[in-house]
């Protein structure tokens, strides 16, 4: 909502009008026109501004929508960082294979930097209405996929951690 407010609301600047030999060439173009086909010229032209209006609003809407929730799986990313270090550094005495460890917190935090660039790029490209769509449509799957695999991941970690516990006891 504050993309559309902001966007609903454009601080007045100045603008540059035709030229005026683009002028002239519009004129004499419609100067053949009677007053009805005039209007019905106007007319088109206005609906056919309220329709691209409405369109650019309902890009921009989605764009929203996909940059939230490439920051909410942004916050997801951050809340499983933070989770698996907690984990890791109660564990690190207790455990054998420590390197293991670092080598699977290293590939999480390349990761992580992979997905932080793919959302930074689909923010730089907001002036481009219809490829914003796309972009941020692809880092959201990307960043899902990212989380998935990475719980997948430590999934399979902590049953080899257990199976491993179970073996020494």
């Amino acid at each position: 909502s504050e993309l559309l407010s902001s966007q609903a609301a454009p601080e007045p600047r100045p603008r540059r009008g035709p030229s005026q030999r683009y002028r002239r060439e519009r004129e004499s173009a419609y100067r053949s026109l009677d007053h009805r086909q005039t209007v019905n010229l106007l007319i088109e032209h206005e609906y056919e501004t309220s329709k691209i209006r409405k369109t650019l609003y309902l890009v921009l809407a989605q764009l929203e929508a996909e940059t939230q929730r490439a920051t909410e799986a942004e916050k997801q990313a951050n809340t499983y960082r933070d989770r698996f270090q907690r984990l890791n550094e109660t564990k690190v005495a207790a455990e054998r294979e420590s390197h293991t460890l670092e080598e699977e917190l290293t590939l999480y935090k390349i990761q992580y930097d992979l997905a932080q660039k793919e959302i930074l790029k689909a923010r730089e490209t907001v002036h481009a209405l219809q490829s914003q769509v796309d972009v941020a449509e692809q880092v959201a799957r990307k960043a899902r996929g990212d989380a998935r695999k990475v719980k997948e991941a430590l999934e399979v970690w902590k049953a080899r951690e257990e199976g491993r516990k179970q073996g020494f006891e």
